[in-house]
Parts: structure tokens; C-alpha cells; sequence
């Protein structure tokens, strides 16, 4: 039995047990606190849930307001015999109409009662009906939605005075169906449910209960997925969950994703949905999702007065176990949906044709696997068997990465046969020339490792390298730090293989505005903690630069202008230690 059936369970034995004359049925918002209410009016057999009036309080201003919605349910949502077989609805309202004017008071008057009782008492008959709400409803159980969504002009208060003189004057029961961390009073809860409520049953289902509520009966192939993401971010909303729901349905509906892990795709739609309508508060923002890597790359001066978000590391975890370590072009073009109700069709067509291309590389990546395995543990495979399987994978070098075939080649000179090793050296060569690999792609993680590994392929990769990462001219490399590009290969490549000399023709030769922008830098760089090795080295031969520069020509205006700007930063001491 799952927690919607338990708690109905529970609920329907309170209401049962004329004893407890107020209850109140609890949870979070969306969680199917009304839906359950709802089933149990379905199911119930007692003839008081069955007449049950039902209300929602969402935006009533007083009391008087919300009588007069019980006022109004009771006689348009009266079930009696008199207007069961009444299918046309203004024939139903005639019903009513005239079950309310034979009413004790209204017949007593007649007709003319509105006008009678304006003239002679100064109140409406609505007014009047209000006096007498007690007979209309009395014994009836009463249930009232909405609580924490009042008009902020009704009083908790006078609520705990309503429900404690007709539960107790008019033997009324209640059922008050409420988000109790949402009052607009603060405490008032504690006030209530210690005065008034007799019971409480608190609504508390798992993520993967409200999804089975919020799916219905239709099945679809990402439901595991969605399950699971939904647990991760501990979605309780099926409002919210159904929108997710939908929005999966769609994509699969719209775009080739068969083929494709569910991982891919559904966790970040149920991620940037759940946000979008604010299905917890303790959620990422869309600006932080837009932005987010788990491995970012920067150097922070020591003094920087910049803070990070104190919640990044709270936001990180859940990210982490969706599997999101970085916000790519689905996340980007779903966020934009999200945001303008544009769906870029094309754009998404283009990146999941990319995704399944990628996929059907993927069983040469199994082969891969498995041809590794093999090398290093298979007792029972021969080497020539094995030359045969390294052999078949030569065709899927240009869809494997480097390192991929880097292991394999590592593998074909293990089992020493020089002829394959050529053929697949030139191939991974030729490869490397084409189009279609892209240099800018390797980071330099995976070209020392190429190196390290391959020194005949050397020639080639450091040929493409440099042709992609040009060295800038040390000027340009200093003014693209100074406005944070310090990622840049070309920029680090320029530092790293700078020389002193290099930074003395350079200090000498700048115009006043480029010398000013020069030293700006570097003294930010000497401020700054646990550089980089490259941006050290630039460090190190400005100083040593500036140094010989003053020690070498003392009176000249360069050295007067370098003495000058390391004193005015503080840095004085560095052109006398070295």
C-alpha cells in the first residue's frame, strides 16, 4: 500500500469518528493533497463525505467570504434526488433556485424578501442567507482548501473562531486541506493546531509516488529516466512533474532520440522545468545552469573582493548526481524554450543528428574495450587474433579521440608487429590531417600524452599545434590577461616561452599607454596566488627584466619609470632581491 492509499485510509477513518471534529490533512504544495480528497469523495461509501461541501478559500479577503462560499457550494453542489435526473443546466438552476426560496425564512417572506428586508433591517438577503447558514448546514462536513492561500486581510484567527463555533454549535466537521510552512502568519499553525485541530494526517509521498499519480495511465519509454531525476531533485510537485512528463513526451515525439541514452537529454529537461516553475526553492537559478562546469579554470587575485554564491556548492551536488557536468547547447536551447516559448527546431535537429552519429561509433568503442580486455587478461585469445581485432579498428580512427587510438596503437607495439604499427601510424597521420580533426580540440593534457607515448607522431601534432596556437607577440598576450583571457593556449604558449631579453626589448620599446597597460598586468600577476607555471615564467622574466634594466641603466627613463611604478605598488623590494 503506498502513502496516497494510507493516508486515504487514515483519512477516512477520522472522518468516520464523530469524536474528532476538526482535522487537518498537510503537505507541501502540488503534492496531491486535493487529488487525494477527491479520490476519497470516489470511493467512500459514508453518506457524510458523500454530501460533503467542498471550498477553496485561495484569495478570500474575511470570514464573511468564506461563508459565503460554503453558502453557494452547498446549494449548487447538493446531489439530492430533486436535481439528479436534472440534466439541462438552466433547468438545474431553476431546481435550486426554487429549493433556496422554499427555505424557512425565504418562504416565510415570500419573493418580495430582498427588498422587504433591504427596507425594513438595512441588510441583503445574502446578508440574511449568512444569519441563517447554520441551518443549511448543519451536520454537514465541510472542507476547506487552500488555507495558506488566503487573502492576507483573513485572519487565522478568525478562522479558529469559525471552525470552534460551528464544530462545536452545529456539530459541522471539518477537513481543512493546508501547506502549513506557507500561513502568511508565522506561528500561527502551532496556535491553530493546539486550539483547534483534533487530528492531522500528514501527506508525505516519495518523488517516485507523485510521478505515478501525475502519469496516469499512459506509458512511455524515458519513464526510469524521469524517475530518477525527479528523485535526485526530490520533485513532490505533480503539477511540475507533469510538465516534465510532457515536455519529455514532446522531445521524443519531435526529434530522433531512440537511439540515444536517456542520460543525454532527460535529466536536464526535468532539471530546467523544475526550476522554470519553481518546484523547490532550494533549486539552482537558469543564470547559474547557463554558466555551470563542474571544472572551471581560473585564478582569483588574493584580494579580489568578488565572493562566490555561498549556495554553488549546495547547487553542485544534485547537478553532480544528474550527471551534468557542464551546460552544453540542449540545456541552452531547452533554457530558451523555457524562458520565450521558442523552441529552436533546427538547432536541436542539428545537435541530436551529432548525439546519434556519435552513437553509432559507439559499438567500435565496445570493440575497443573489449580489445584491451582482452590484451591484458584473456589467457585463451592468441596474439594473432588479437593483430586481427587491432586491425578492424583502424577503420574508426577518425571517429575514435586521441587517446583512444592512442591505447591502441600503445597496444599493437606491445604485441610487436611493425607492419600494422606503420599502417596505423600513417592512417592516425593522415587522420590528423584532415578537415575533419579539429586541433583545437586536444587539450594539452592529451598532446603530452600523445607525445609521450608516440614520439613518431610528434612532428605532426606540434606542427598542427602551433599552426592552431601561434605564440602572440608578448604585448598581446599581457593586454589579452588584463581583460581575463587567460585560458588561451596562444597566450600561455607566449608567457611560457618568453625570455628575459624578449621583456627588456619590450619594456624599452612600448608607447606610454601600452608601457602603463604592460606593468598594470604583470604587478596583478605578482599579487596573485598559485599561478599557473606559464604566467610564472612571465612573471619571473618581467622582474628579472626590470631588474638588469635599472641595475644596467640606472639614469635612463626607463629605469626611472620601472623604479618608479614597483615602489608605487609596493613591489619595490622584488627589484632589489634579484
Amino acid at each position: 500500500m503506498n502513502t496516497y492509499e494510507r493516508v486515504k485510509q487514515k483519512l477516512g477513518a477520522l472522518l468516520s469518528d464523530t469524536d474528532r471534529k476538526v482535522i487537518a490533512l498537510t503537505g507541501l504544495w502540488g503534492i496531491g493533497k486535493s487529488h487525494l480528497w477527491k479520490d476519497l469523495l470516489k470511493t467512500s461509501a459514508d453518506k457524510k463525505v458523500k454530501s460533503a461541501i467542498y471550498i477553496s478559500i485561495f484569495g478570500a479577503k474575511n470570514i464573511e467570504e468564506v461563508k459565503t462560499r460554503i453558502l453557494k457550494n452547498r446549494f449548487l453542489n447538493d446531489t439530492s434526488d430533486t436535481t439528479s435526473d436534472t440534466k439541462n443546466p438552466i433547468d438545474k438552476i431553476k431546481v435550486i433556485s426554487n429549493k433556496f426560496f422554499s427555505t424557512p425564512f425565504v418562504k416565510a417572506f415570500g419573493k418580495g424578501a430582498h427588498s422587504w428586508l433591504n427596507k425594513s433591517f438595512g441588510v441583503t438577503l445574502t446578508e440574511a442567507s449568512l444569519i441563517l447558514l447554520p441551518t443549511f448546514i448543519n451536520n454537514k462536513l465541510i472542507v476547506i482548501d487552500d488555507i495558506e492561500r488566503c487573502g492576507e486581510t483573513l485572519k487565522v484567527g478568525e478562522l479558529m473562531g469559525f471552525l470552534n463555533e460551528y464544530s462545536e454549535t452545529h456539530q459541522n466537521q471539518f477537513l481543512i486541506l493546508l501547506n502549513t510552512d506557507k500561513l502568511h502568519e508565522p506561528g500561527k499553525w502551532e496556535e491553530l493546531h493546539e486550539k483547534v485541530i483534533d487530528a492531522e494526517v500528514v501527506l508525505n509521498p516519495t518523488s517516485k509516488e507523485c510521478f505515478e499519480k501525475a502519469k496516469g495511465h499512459d506509458d512511455f519509454s524515458q519513464e526510469n529516466a524521469v524517475i530518477d531525476a525527479i528523485c535526485i531533485l526530490e520533485i513532490k510537485n505533480i503539477r511540475v512533474i507533469k510538465k516534465i512528463i510532457g515536455h519529455v513526451k514532446g522531445i521524443a515525439a519531435e526529434f530522433d532520440v531512440s537511439k540515444l541514452p536517456t542520460q543525454f537529454w532527460v535529466p536536464s529537461i526535468a532539471l530546467l522545468t523544475a526550476i522554470s516553475y519553481r518546484a523547490d526553492e532550494n533549486l539552482p537559478t537558469i543564470k547559474y545552469i547557463r554558466s555551470y562546469t563542474r571544472l572551471r579554470k581560473f585564478m582569483e587575485s588574493s584580494n579580489s573582493a568578488e565572493t562566490k554564491d555561498p549556495n554553488e556548492i549546495k547547487w553542485s551536488q544534485p547537478l553532480s548526481r544528474l550527471g551534468l557536468s557542464y551546460t552544453g547547447d540542449f540545456e541552452k536551447f531547452f533554457a530558451d524554450y523555457l524562458e520565450t516559448g521558442l523552441l529552436e527546431e533546427d538547432k536541436l535537429r542539428d545537435f541530436f543528428a551529432i548525439l546519434n552519429e556519435e552513437a553509432k561509433n559507439q559499438a567500435a568503442i565496445d570493440q575497443k574495450d573489449d580489445f584491451l580486455n582482452s590484451l591484458q587478461w584473456d589467457s585463451h585469445v592468441s596474439d594473432s587474433e588479437l593483430l586481427a581485432t587491432a586491425e578492424s579498428l583502424m577503420e574508426f580512427i577518425p571517429d575514435m579521440t586521441l587517446q583512444t587510438n592512442s591505447q591502441i596503437l600503445e597496444a599493437i607495439e606491445e604485441l610487436k608487429d611493425t607492419n600494422l604499427e606503420a599502417n596505423f601510424i600513417s592512417k592516425l597521420e593522415e587522420h590528423l590531417g584532415s578537415p575533419k580533426f579539429n586541433i583545437k580540440t586536444v587539450s594539452e593534457t592529451t598532446l603530452v600524452t600523445v607525445v609521450k607515448l608516440h614520439p613518431k607522431i610528434y612532428p605532426k601534432m606540434m606542427e598542427l599545434h602551433n599552426a592552431a596556437f601561434p605564440p602572440l607577440d608578448l604585448y598581446d598576450a599581457i593586454h589579452r590577461v588584463e581583460f581575463g583571457d587567460i585560458t588561451d593556449i596562444s597566450v600561455r604558449k607566449a608567457l611560457a616561452q618568453s625570455t628575459k631579453e624578449q621583456y627588456k626589448e619590450k619594456l624599452k620599446a612600448l608607447d606610454k599607454n601600452k608601457l602603463e597597460v604592460f606593468f598594470r598586468s604583470h604587478f596583478n600577476l605578482m599579487r596573485t596566488d598559485s599561478l599557473l607555471q606559464d604566467f610564472e615564467t612571465g612573471k619571473n622574466n618581467f622582474i628579472d627584466a626590470c631588474s638588469d634594466i635599472v641595475k644596467s641603466e640606472q639614469n635612463s627613463r626607463i629605469a626611472k619609470i620601472i623604479t618608479r611604478a614597483f615602489n608605487d605598488n609596493g613591489q619595490g623590494d622584488k627589484l632589489r632581491m634579484v
